[in-house]
């Protein structure tokens, strides 16, 4: 008789280099106010984002792909006119394997809100935390949630007065 038939091999376990692609593909939330806008049409562009006090700034790509709410005809939104400088917005953006950020949402909010920086975790060491490449102090008020990050954890930093402390880290799942 022929032999019994193998059972099927189980599916491969994720690898190291596979879960950084998944984490960098993840939705990220930024709210900052406009530092640079680079217009090459009405719709696309680069921004670049500025967290208050903190160190570092984010740029994002704007493209067909990114959505601007309350733009209903997809024909009224105007980068060059309608995203001052200094405005406060917060992106929706996704990474991507080379590590270019792509807008998939900017909306502008009417007056400034908490700074926040959503990401992968650069740096945390004494006195300071780091997610993409924007850098804020911590102190003794600082508030971890549900613990301190630490080397592979994706933070959300949020700094309500936009004084370069942050006021809370909370790891992102």
């Amino acid at each position: 008789p022929p032999p019994p038939p193998r059972p099927p091999r189980p599916p491969p376990r994720p690898t190291l280099n596979a879960t950084r692609r998944q984490r960098q593909m993840c939705i990220r939330d930024s709210k900052g106010t406009v530092e640079n806008l680079i217009a090459s049409g009405a719709k696309s562009g680069t921004l670049t984002m500025a967290f208050g006090n903190a160190t570092g700034s984010v740029t994002v790509i704007l493209d067909s792909n990114t959505m601007y709410p309350g733009d209903d005809s997809l024909q009224q939104f105007d980068l060059q006119t309608d995203v001052p400088s200094g405005a406060y917005v917060e992106v929706k953006a996704m990474q991507d394997q080379t590590g270019q950020i792509h807008a998939t949402r900017l909306e502008i909010e009417d007056s400034p809100q908490a700074f926040e920086v959503e990401g992968p975790l650069d740096d945390f060491v004494a006195g300071t935390i780091t997610a993409m490449n924007v850098t804020f102090n911590v102190d003794g008020s600082t508030v971890y949630l549900p613990r301190q990050p630490v080397a592979g954890d994706s933070v959300d930093i949020t700094d309500v007065d936009g004084d370069g402390i942050a006021d809370q880290v909370e790891i992102e799942d």
